[in-house]
């Protein structure tokens, strides 16, 4: 498999090591920013700079990990496009809030397992928001899920997630 910057592919996307063993707390440690995306490097960009923009404040968080899940073409051939992707997001990111992960996929896995992949909670305190790469978020995201996982997030396993789309434009 591709080699950048220390990054292997691996066959699915899953958690970076952990470095350490988290507290049981009503609180996580991180919070957790997936991206999911593949080869459109400029639209990636403007996410990473609108999140970059967001406050951070607040809520007794330990830091905001950023972690990036690189799908492989359908193709099956790494195109020009996909390596510099790929290589920004090792080598170009810095994220003063936390740490940040790159995560490659050996295969295609397409939008709908990638979005089934991208995250599994160690436990119902676990916090973390799965953005695809063609969105943009407000300075204002941050405060707003962890109202709504503060007000919501421990109502007896009910609330599933939440959503920062609107209906229309």
């Amino acid at each position: 498999g591709l080699k950048i910057g220390g990054v292997e592919g691996l066959g699915l996307y899953s958690s970076p090591t952990k470095t350490a063993e988290r507290s049981t707390t009503t609180r996580p440690e991180t919070f957790k920013v997936i991206i999911l995306t593949m080869e459109r490097l400029a639209s990636l960009k403007r996410l990473v700079d609108s999140l970059s923009d967001s406050a951070y404040g607040g809520f007794g968080m330990g830091g905001v990990d950023l972690i990036f899940h690189v799908d492989r073409p359908k193709t099956g051939k790494d195109t020009a496009a996909w390596i510099e992707t790929l290589r920004w997001t090792v080598e170009n990111v810095t994220w003063p809030h936390g740490s940040i992960s790159t995560l490659v996929a050996n295969e295609n896995m397409g939008l709908r397992k990638a979005w089934l992949e991208a995250w599994h909670p160690e436990s119902d305190d676990d916090r973390a928001i799965i953005l695809e790469d063609d969105v943009t978020v407000s300075p204002l995201w941050y405060r707003w899920v962890n109202g709504a996982y503060d007000a919501y997030g421990h109502d007896g396993g009910r609330i599933a997630g939440f959503s920062l789309q609107r209906q229309d434009l």
